[in-house]
């Protein structure tokens, strides 16, 4: 069952693997290959620091390189050559533009939630949040990616090139949404299915989206090499532009030592990476965000909590521009929040790895022989609610008090949401700002860890801190109550206990995708029958 680290947490482990000596790591052994399930972190620690002995998974790469090798699908010096460009490309020229993308397209956003409430309405509603985060997080990508301008409302985009179907961010969302299919569905299937059968609409959309993603990014290429010649090879401040300047650059220096050597990427593997940015990028920041949102109406006293913060880094005037450089690695508290809800909602609910030869993983009490070709799945939900790291940590005075209405008192620490968690606060006589706690090797790894770290970690924290740095800077987030029928048929507004439910069971039906994700997009304007509707009132 795919995603059932989610759906049963600790319990396979307390019912198979306790009662064998091996508390943290199940062996599922039958008719297939022999696979391993483990929350060990220094079994996860081990296994991440040696990419050269345990490869990607197989199936995962064939996924992943559907439209070319990339970081994220190669091995051995293949992945090396990929991972030297691509670690140069993303850089602090990278993390400004992000930051100023966010805030802008972020604050067009904002714009759009108040369009309908009345000149200077103090609070405005929308049962749309995530669908407007979901395009917030595209078009981020695609103007910081692509080196694209687009403006949160910007008619172009919408605009179909001549000979195409699709815009190029209607394409990626296919892909991306549709991600299996796909990569397995051959052109003539997706062509050819019968508009009779289930799924035709899903079909014909693939059928146009993965020809036309191909097509899209070999125009943009083309159009960046064309830049690139015209303007002496100088790269522009977006990615596309670096990984083709930086790959072009390596081809020089290789070329001037007579080395026969490939450092180089070709446009296949260009566009393979450009894929990888866009589909990891898009679906794990956007289902963050959306998870985030949900956690603060849920917890309002840690958007007191952000107040304070976003208040002491923030210009009083809204007209006076935040720098990246001074704000950023100050936002302590918004980057707690961020890493807290991925501790409670990794983007991929295990990081699966195989062995190609027969390998011996140590920890501190034992050695671990694993065959050749066993597939190991590091169960990524389990070990960020290891009670041993996660329970009570950081206790202090500087967290906020528990809400008024907490009804979740049985619920373990650990299964909570506290970013005060990860905050470091230095003591009276310390002259220090607080620092992000740094967790034990192993123990949280939604970026993975060790040599095959997410080179987009850093691009991702900064989008998160900018987008919230908007939202909360002048507004406070509330969820929008429901109309619901008490037993004698009167319509009545949800009570407070009857909200916090319906949250807890949104979050607790997440579902694995491409990503985490919960049942929250695709919202008709009107009446929010599922998913969650948000009030956004202004702070005076």
């Amino acid at each position: 069952m795919h995603g059932w680290e989610n759906e049963f947490k600790f319990e396979p482990y307390k019912r198979w693997s306790i009662p064998l000596g091996s508390p943290k790591s199940l062996v599922f052994a039958g008719a297939g290959r022999v696979e391993v399930s483990t929350w060990d972190r220094e079994i996860i620690a081990d296994i991440l620091r040696r990419p050269k002995d345990f490869i990607q998974f197989d199936i995962a790469n064939f996924l992943l390189n559907r439209f070319g090798p990339n970081v994220l699908s190669t091995d051995g010096e293949v992945w090396a050559r990929h991972r030297k460009l691509v670690a140069s490309t993303l850089n602090e020229n990278i993390s400004k533009v992000v930051f100023d993308q966010s805030l802008v397209l972020a604050g067009g956003m904002v714009s759009e939630i108040f369009e309908n409430s009345g000149p200077g309405s103090d609070c405005a509603e929308t049962n749309r949040i995530f669908d407007l985060v979901k395009k917030l997080a595209i078009t981020i990508l695609v103007n910081a990616g692509m080196g694209g301008n687009q403006a949160w409302k910007d008619a172009a985009v919408k605009q179909v090139k001549p000979g195409f179907k699709l815009t190029y961010i209607e394409a990626v969302k296919a892909v991306i949404g549709n991600l299996v299919a796909a990569a397995i569905l051959p052109r003539w299937f997706t062509s050819w299915y019968p508009p009779f059968l289930p799924g035709y609409d899903t079909m014909k959309l693939l059928s146009y989206a993965v020809g036309e993603f191909r097509a899209h990014t070999k125009d943009l290429i083309d159009e960046e090499k064309q830049r690139s010649a015209e303007r002496g090879s100088v790269a522009r401040n977006n990615i596309l532009s670096m990984l083709l300047n930086a790959s072009k650059e390596e081809e020089r220096i290789t070329s001037g030592t007579g080395s026969q050597a490939k450092n180089s990427l070709s446009d296949e593997e260009i566009m393979g990476n450009i894929f990888i940015f866009t589909s990891a990028g898009f679906d794990s920041t956007a289902n963050t965000l959306a998870y985030t949102l949900v956690y603060l109406v849920q917890n309002p006293q840690y958007q007191d909590w952000l107040f304070e913060e976003i208040d002491a880094l923030v210009p009083s005037d809204p007209e006076e521009p935040l720098e990246y450089t001074s704000v950023f690695p100050k936002a302590i508290r918004c980057l707690a929040v961020m890493l807290e809800t991925l501790r409670l909602h990794p983007p991929l609910v295990h990081l699966g790895k195989m062995t190609g030869t027969p390998q011996v993983v140590r920890t501190s009490t034992s050695e671990i022989e694993i065959p050749t070709g066993t597939i190991i799945f590091i169960n990524s939900v389990v070990v960020h609610l290891d009670p041993g790291v996660w329970r009570d940590l950081n206790r202090n005075k500087f967290e906020p008090a528990p809400h008024k209405d907490d009804i979740d008192g049985d619920v373990p620490d650990e299964c909570r949401f506290r970013p005060s968690r990860w905050i470091i606060n230095p003591s009276d006589t310390e002259n220090t700002q607080p620092k992000i706690f740094q967790p034990p090797k192993g123990a949280f790894i939604p970026w993975s860890m060790g040599p095959r770290v997410c080179p987009g970690q850093k691009m991702a924290q900064v989008e998160f801190v900018a987008i919230f740095l908007v939202l909360l800077r002048a507004h406070r987030l509330e969820a929008v109550k429901m109309v619901v029928r008490d037993a004698s048929g009167n319509e009545r507004e949800e009570a407070d206990h009857e909200l916090h439910e319906r949250i807890v069971q949104l979050i607790k039906k997440s579902v694995s995708k491409v990503t985490q994700e919960m049942d929250v997009y695709n919202i008709a304007d009107g009446k929010c029958s599922r998913g969650l509707g948000f009030r956004l009132v202004r702070r005076h």
